[in-house]
């Protein structure tokens, strides 16, 4: 999850928009099988306004760092994972 995660993270927003693409807004990974832990360089799609990850087996605590930057998202799905609650 961290090495996908981070290379989205590195296509830039002005890099994408010189080209015809549009900076991801929405990103659904839900059901895949996917497993460890929720990187913080997911906080870098600063354009994300829906993220889905249910349906998963990512462990961890989802914590404030995750979202920082993340200050256009709207929706975000994180059920039926093993996410902890950090106590």
């Amino acid at each position: 999850m961290t090495e996908f995660v981070d290379g989205l993270s590195q296509c830039s927003n002005s890099s994408l928009e010189d080209g015809n693409v549009s900076p991801l807004q929405q990103l659904d990974l839900s059901d895949n099988q996917m497993n460890g832990t929720i990187p913080e360089s997911i906080g870098k799609l600063s354009m994300l306004v829906s993220l889905s990850i249910g349906g998963n087996s990512l462990e961890g605590v989802l914590t404030e760092a995750h979202f920082q930057n993340l200050t256009r998202l709207k929706s975000c799905s994180c059920i039926q994972n093993l996410l902890g609650n950090g106590q």
